[in-house]
């Protein structure tokens, strides 16, 4: 029974990666197709045509058409990384270049931000994410600090980080070279685990980050009866904190402003 079991589940993984590779390979080749329809359409746009065995000049075909043409394989191809993505995080990246190929501003800096929500040390994501922004027409998020974490959140996780190691330090001393205070290192060490411990809750209970998913007006409170702010509604693709939420309304900090916005416009970043 066991070996059955075994190989079904051999058999299930292999089938799982199989279609994970299916979908990159679908959504790789309509994205080439892509690029080359754009290269062939940007060639076409000074060209006069050809003359034929007729002598009369072929039209070249529409730019606009095949701009439609072009953002829609672009789509295609970005939809089909999301779906991989969900077996292999790292697709994101692939699908966020897709979205900013058809034009799509606000999902390139969702599908940027789920790769850095599990890969932030990549420059060339955060390079791709300050395209994406500038083509949604948005703003960096409020104290965004060093790879993306506020700097609060850094400045706590540091401190543990260095309560800890010195406390580790200090009971290896005592346990090497007091050994009469042997007992009392163990009590130092279980605080530079607490102290670790701490660390990692600071990181795991950061604000988590959303991003806008259409236009959206912040409120003063948690009604649409409240006065706007800010001024001017909030576009698609803009990355807000999330602070805290009641009922269908969540509060989010946009820059240096704090305001309410429905929880149905927001994508979370998990």
């Amino acid at each position: 029974m066991k070996k059955i079991f075994y190989i079904m589940l051999c058999a299930f993984v292999c089938s799982c990666a199989s279609a994970g590779e299916n979908l990159y390979a679908d959504a790789s080749e309509r994205f080439a197709e892509a690029m080359c329809l754009r290269v062939d359409t940007a060639a076409a746009i000074g060209d006069t045509g050809d003359t034929g065995d007729t002598g009369e000049v072929a039209a070249p075909a529409s730019p606009d058409a095949a701009a439609e043409k072009a953002a829609a394989l672009f789509t295609e191809a970005a939809d089909l990384f999301e779906t991989a993505a969900h077996e292999d995080w790292r697709f994101w990246f692939e699908a966020g270049n897709a979205r900013w190929w058809a034009g799509d501003g606000a999902g390139a800096v969702i599908a940027y931000r789920r790769y850095i929500a599990r890969d932030p040390f990549n420059p060339r994501v955060w390079q791709n994410l300050g395209s994406a922004r500038r083509l949604a027409g948005t703003i960096p998020p409020a104290n965004e600090g060093f790879l993306g974490w506020p700097w609060k959140l850094w400045s706590a996780s540091l401190a543990a980080f260095l309560a800890g190691a010195s406390l580790l330090l200090f009971s290896l001393f005592l346990f090497f070279r007091k050994p009469p205070f042997r007992t009392a290192s163990v009590t130092v060490l279980a605080c530079a685990a607490a102290a670790a411990l701490l660390c990692a809750g600071a990181v795991l209970l950061s604000r988590p980050a959303a991003v806008i998913l259409c236009e959206t007006q912040g409120r003063m409170g948690d009604s649409a009866m409240y006065t706007p702010l800010p001024s001017e509604p909030l576009k698609p693709g803009q990355e807000v904190r999330i602070l805290g939420s009641r009922d269908t309304w969540s509060r989010v900090r946009v820059g240096s402003v704090e305001c309410w916005v429905p929880s149905e416009t927001l994508n979370v970043i998990d």
